[in-house]
């Protein structure tokens, strides 16, 4: 739900994710950065090795560690390298790009599982509650 709302925030402030390629990945340059692009990358080879040893919990470990290193890198760069920066336009939409990716491995991997993945965090209302 955080990725989907920093990816509207992009939206509405006209950033969009660039296109994935080497020149615009190399703005992304914080060791953070590169930890959740390799992570990332990862996903193939884990999914891979979860289906060929029939060992779904591979899967939901692999998730969580991405959840968490995304959380770490989020909380630690909040304040000094904002995924949404309007003054840096390039970084802004290369960080976009890594969310995204972020969000579609989540998707595929949540899948897997048989999980949904939301878009938003909101509480559903509770049965015989009035009002």
């Amino acid at each position: 739900a955080r990725l989907c709302a920093i990816l509207r925030r992009g939206q509405e402030s006209d950033l969009i994710p660039c296109a994935a390629n080497h020149q615009n990945i190399a703005a992304l340059t914080l060791p953070d950065e590169l930890d959740l692009l390799q992570r990332i990358a990862q996903w193939p080879e884990v999914l891979s090795m979860a289906t060929d040893k029939l060992e779904p919990h591979r899967v939901a470990n692999y998730l969580g560690d991405l959840v968490a290193a995304f959380h770490g890198y989020y909380t630690r760069n909040r304040q000094t390298a904002r995924v949404v920066d309007a003054q840096d336009p390039r970084t802004s939409s290369a960080r976009l790009l890594m969310c995204q990716s972020l969000v579609s491995t989540l998707r595929s991997g949540l899948a897997v599982l048989g999980v949904s993945a939301p878009e938003r965090m909101e509480s559903a209302p509770i049965e015989g509650d009035v009002g």
